[in-house]
């Protein structure tokens, strides 16, 4: 933020003697964006009272001090220093981040102890050695679930492209009471063939949204109730501590960049890491 209050210090200070001396400010006239704030008539009026009075030089035309050549160099030189500001501020935003600085990241847990769809108790250890894309959701969700999941499909089609590295899809329901395993067995094959899908008693469902600050809440009681949900896709290393996450807004490319990314860093950081066969 320091480089972008320094253009915008250098900008005000070329730009605004530049147009008080050349009349650039007119009584009863708002201001630009560029001038900044005016002072009220009064104090302009008492300033120049209380001023010095400059002498024109003979044959008119004062020349002002500042020149449009001073002007246009502030101008630059303001707009030069927004500009880095803004692409280091991009650099920093589009680096991978490995999550909060002690080491430990407080979002994620186990789903050892919920049900796959193919009727199975679920481990955790059959993930590790796993990137993962995880995604809370429940099958009859008319639109955003099946769009996300298409996304995500997408996007780990597109990481194990650029990599070479398998990512295993997941898919948790929030909506236990409804969605059963034959369910599940029939809804995930629908996106990908690799989507596993895991759900389990209500209090254990809830036990593990919470871990991963998933918020769910339905709408009403009829039979046809709807889930409200958070609509968020986590991103696990092998070891299943988590990585990072994606919202809405991020496109299958986006995020199957953004994941080979990942994969790429655990690979320089664990040289001897070798992936689940």
């Amino acid at each position: 933020m320091s480089l972008f209050r320094a253009g915008l210090e250098a900008a005000r200070r070329g730009l605004r003697p530049a147009l008080e001396l050349r009349g650039g400010l007119r009584a009863g006239a708002r201001p630009t964006a560029a001038s900044g704030p005016v002072e009220p008539a009064a104090r302009r009026w008492g300033a120049a009272q209380a001023a010095p009075q400059r002498s024109k030089p003979e044959g008119g035309g004062g020349k002002s001090p500042v020149g449009w050549k001073s002007l246009g160099l502030a101008l630059v030189t303001g707009g030069g220093l927004v500009a880095l500001y803004n692409a280091e501020r991009q650099r920093r935003l589009e680096k991978p981040r490995q999550g909060p600085s002690a080491g430990t990241s407080r979002i994620g847990g186990p789903l050892t102890g919920l049900t796959d769809h193919h009727g199975r108790p679920h481990s955790d250890e059959s993930l590790r050695g796993e990137f993962v894309a995880l995604y809370f959701g429940f099958c009859f969700c008319p639109d955003i679930c099946p769009d996300e999941l298409e996304k995500i499909a997408a996007a780990v089609d597109l990481t194990e492209k650029q990599t070479g590295h398998r990512v295993q899809p997941v898919f948790v329901t929030i909506d236990p009471e409804r969605d059963s395993v034959a369910d599940l067995a029939e809804y995930c094959p629908e996106f990908h063939p690799r989507l596993l899908g895991l759900t389990g008693l209500p209090q254990q469902v809830k036990e593990v949204a919470k871990k991963w600050r998933v918020y769910y809440n339905k709408t009403d009681d009829t039979e046809d109730y709807l889930v409200d949900h958070s609509i968020i896709t986590y991103f696990l290393y092998p070891d299943g501590e988590f990585a990072t996450f994606f919202g809405k807004n991020a496109t299958s490319e986006e995020m199957g960049e953004r994941m080979a990314e990942f994969v790429r860093n655990w690979k320089k950081e664990h040289p001897g890491y070798k992936p689940r066969p």
